[in-house]
């Protein structure tokens, strides 16, 4: 079982905390959806079908990238807990 992913994606629930929600992300997230519907309504076939496919792989991406930050975070602060403890790790 790989914790860390398990405890990102809500398999592990250590407490329950409501997301963060900034103006720049709902902005950008405006942007970006606005962006994707106008070209979908531009393209047409293969067009469309390439562009939505690049749109799942990107989500993938973040997901994938999400996960990584998530881990990599998560293993910096037991580093700091662990100096705090004096084992300088």
């Amino acid at each position: 079982m790989d914790f860390l992913k398990e405890l990102y994606c809500g398999n592990i629930e250590p407490c329950e905390m409501p997301p963060r929600d900034s103006k720049e992300f709902r902005k950008a997230l405006c942007i970006f959806s606005e962006c994707e519907e106008k070209l979908q309504e531009t393209l047409s076939g293969e067009e469309k079908k390439l562009f939505l496919k690049m749109v799942d792989a990107h989500g993938d991406l973040m997901a994938s990238a999400s996960v990584d930050n998530f881990k990599r975070g998560f293993r910096l602060a037991a580093q700091m807990l662990a100096c705090c403890f004096g084992d300088d790790a």
